[in-house]
């Protein structure tokens, strides 16, 4: 009542709340005094819901402050404001509960974190009551069972799996997902129609994104590449990891010189892939991994660039790692008349078991600082140039 108080201002409002009539409920049958319903009923409606959503969690269950502004988050809890993005209104709506006792500091020592909180079993009754009063919340119903949790974790990871039941257009209703989503299994998820609905293209806080097939699955779909299209990401993506994909070609969009945030792309186990995507031209791409691709002859001119001429290819590149490439016997540089003009930032360069590797390699590494080669016996071509320390 304390906390309730301290949040009323007027002598009204104080009188107010002495003269409800939820101090004359009956608590035979509930067990929750009038006090925790006046407390819950003279939340702000934004609270409210953010409050009554932490019955998600199983009984004794550890709070971690940035875990629960995530999860509410992506049920469209929080809205940012002029000065504030979603993660600090969020870290205020937690704080402002704790303040008022509904969340209290809990006494287990996870990794000394301050963080860490407990729903009072007082208030766990109340908010748990089936029949509560949860207008204005915008919480359609109480959720009662874990499920709903499991829902919204897909922010870090989502499974799609035939027997849970779990489909990548749940995804759709995530409209504020945020910072890094890992999808595996999607070899169970068949329908392009499907992956469209997951609307990533539409996710402009999304950072890091893992896209990954069952590499165990000998049941190459056709309809692959149409699933990975459709599972465009938005264009404020950093960092992007594709593996074990299984169609012969990667959609346009990887690569697309829309994607100027990307610093990291790895992809990794596309064994069907002759041929590599442009990526020179991603302005801010500083590591690129390609590993498993069984397909790879050649690493032509069209890995720097599409048809420019004036840009700089890799020019923010500092790690390049090439592994696992079985079949690979050719890299192709920029080309004569651009020499010099590729990796101009290159500070790392790894090659490992690239068996039949013997072309030549890029000839001008200006910044490389470590050069590692594994594996490769035929690789007989003479080394980078590198800068005289």
């Amino acid at each position: 009542m304390g906390g309730l108080l301290r949040s009323k201002e007027g002598v009204d409002e104080w009188e107010k709340i002495l003269k409800s009539e939820l101090w004359d409920s009956p608590i035979d049958k509930t067990d929750i005094l009038p006090a925790l319903r006046l407390s819950y009923k003279y939340l702000p409606s934004h609270l409210k819901q953010c409050f009554a959503y932490c019955s998600v969690f199983p009984k004794d269950y550890v709070l971690e402050k940035d875990e629960v502004v995530l999860l509410w988050m992506a049920e469209g809890f929080l809205e940012e404001t002029r000065n504030k993005g979603m993660e600090e209104v969020g870290e205020d709506y937690f704080l402002d509960l704790a303040s008022r006792s509904l969340l209290e500091q809990s006494s287990v020592k996870k990794s000394e974190c301050k963080d860490l909180f407990a729903l009072p079993r007082d208030m766990r009754k109340l908010i748990n009551l089936r029949h509560l009063d949860i207008s204005g919340t915008g919480i359609t119903e109480m959720p009662m069972q874990l499920g709903r949790l499991k829902r919204v974790q897909t922010l870090s990871k989502f499974i799609i799996s035939k027997h849970s039941g779990a489909c990548i257009e749940e995804l759709g209703k995530l409209a504020n997902l945020r910072g890094k989503l890992f999808i595996s299994e999607l070899q169970n998820d068949v329908s392009p129609t499907n992956a469209l609905k997951a609307c990533l293209k539409d996710r402009k806080y999304l950072e890091e994104l893992v896209l990954e097939w069952n590499s165990l699955d000998t049941n190459i779909s056709d309809c692959q590449r149409s699933v990975l299209d459709n599972l465009r990401p938005h264009s404020n993506l950093k960092s992007l990891t594709i593996n074990n994909y299984g169609a012969e070609s990667l959609p346009d969009w990887v690569g697309h010189l829309s994607y100027s945030k990307i610093v990291s792309l790895h992809l990794k186990n596309c064994k069907l892939c002759p041929y590599l995507p442009s990526l020179g031209e991603l302005p801010s791409l500083e590591h690129l991994s390609i590993v498993g691709f069984e397909g790879i002859v050649k690493v032509a001119r069209e890995f720097y660039a599409n048809n420019s001429s004036t840009v700089k290819p890799f020019g923010a590149l500092k790690v390049l790692r090439f592994e696992r490439m079985l079949n690979w016997e050719e890299w192709s540089s920029f080309g004569a008349e651009n020499e010099g003009r590729a990796f101009s930032q290159l500070k790392e360069l790894y090659i490992i078991d690239c068996p039949k590797l013997i072309g030549g390699l890029p000839v001008d590494l200006p910044s490389a600082v470590k050069l590692e080669i594994h594996e490769c016996p035929l690789l007989v071509a003479s080394l980078p140039k590198a800068p005289v320390v």
